[in-house]
């Protein structure tokens, strides 16, 4: 017999270090929301923290976008000047102040299962029935 399984792996995908932003590594940061979000302008803009540094503003003469720290320095909150906002992973390592995205995998697999008798079959039946419709 052969059945469909579904599973997500959620994992977190290294984005930046918040500590090095503005210091002497933007790169990572503007990398990322240029591709992500599909924003041109992120490569010549000013990059600057304010707010005591729980704020990073990113900014030319006409676009503007904010990565904002919560107080526990937990998750942070993009909010782009089109409207557009996404969550991100704040984690303390070894230190530094790195922020995640989450990372989730749709996996599918198909495994074969053999019974060694009618009997076994039909007291799972049901079980089957449920996971082949996924």
């Amino acid at each position: 017999m052969l059945y469909l399984e579904m599973r997500e792996i959620i994992n977190f995908l290294y984005l930046f270090s918040w500590d090095k932003i503005q210091r002497n590594d933007n790169n990572e940061l503007i990398e990322f929301i240029g591709q992500k979000f599909s924003i041109d302008w992120v490569k010549t803009a000013k990059v600057e923290k304010i707010n005591d540094g729980r704020t990073i503003h990113i900014s030319t003469e006409k676009n503007n976008l904010s990565l904002e720290l919560n107080d526990e320095k937990t998750e942070v909150t993009l909010k782009i000047d089109d409207g557009r906002t996404d969550k991100f992973i704040a984690k303390m390592e070894n230190g530094e102040l790195n922020i995640y995205n989450f990372l989730i995998l749709k996996i599918r697999s198909l495994t074969l299962v053999y019974f060694q008798n009618l009997c076994d079959f039909e007291n799972n039946l049901t079980f089957w029935k449920l996971l082949i419709k996924c």
